[in-house]
């Protein structure tokens, strides 16, 4: 009696590209749950000892005080300076006033023609400074009210200031979009880090900046502030 053939099982091959998949869409579907949970905004600093392990927290940055930045942002912009000094509050006061337009607006205005793209766009406040001994902070909150009216994300980058070849640049070391630590994944971050800062690059308030800030040939953060420097002219 002949034997009967035995169903084959799946190839090795087969089962490796099954089981990358259902990773990949784990993965996805979870760093999508992290960055959509609500991010704990603080004025100062919790306690570390009453924080839950791996709990993110977005502190703003201080904006109090007097607003001496535009007397020093007139001198460094005319070249009567060639060293200028900011606080933290001075920068976020800056921030607020120069950055304020910064990203796309989903308000259009009424009976104008809307795409299906207009959807997509995306809004991102002006960003928030902290200085953290010789780091720097840097954070917005993004939105897409096209598609999400009532929410919007925090993205965090932790880095330093260099001055380069190419003058003053910001280089990402760590950082989270909601709770999901993209900014910290080394194919993620500058790509996050690139979109920021594309959303303030056209801002008509700060155009004139890019160049004055590739002549910068140190930078220093300490101490709660921070100090540029460019070749002296006179």
């Amino acid at each position: 009696m002949p034997r009967t053939k035995e169903t084959e099982g799946p190839t090795l091959s087969t089962v490796l590209i099954l089981g990358l998949i259902t990773f990949f869409i784990g993965t996805a579907l979870g760093t999508i749950s992290l960055i959509s949970r609500p991010v704990t905004t603080h004025r100062t600093a919790p306690d570390p000892d009453k924080m839950e392990p791996g709990e993110v927290v977005f502190i703003r940055g201080d904006r109090a005080g007097r607003t001496a930045w535009r007397a020093k942002e007139a001198a460094w912009k005319s070249g009567q300076v060639d060293r200028l000094i900011l606080t933290e509050s001075e920068l976020n006061q800056w921030s607020r006033e120069r950055l304020q337009a910064a990203g796309s607006s989903s308000g259009e205005e009424e009976g104008a023609e809307t795409s299906w793209w207009d959807a997509f766009e995306v809004s991102v406040s002006a960003v928030d400074f902290r200085i953290l001994e010789d780091q720097v902070q840097l954070s917005a909150e993004v939105g897409l009210p096209g598609l999400f009216p009532q929410t919007s994300f925090i993205y965090q980058t932790l880095g330093r200031l260099e001055a380069g070849e190419d003058g003053l640049v910001f280089k990402p070391e760590s950082g989270n979009l909601g709770k999901a630590p993209l900014g910290s994944v080394p194919f993620t971050r500058p790509l996050l880090f690139g979109f920021l800062r594309g959303q303030f690059e056209e801002l008509e308030s700060i155009r004139w900046l890019g160049e004055s800030l590739e002549a910068v040939e140190s930078v220093d953060v300490s101490e709660g502030r921070l100090t540029i420097e460019r070749p002296d002219r006179s």
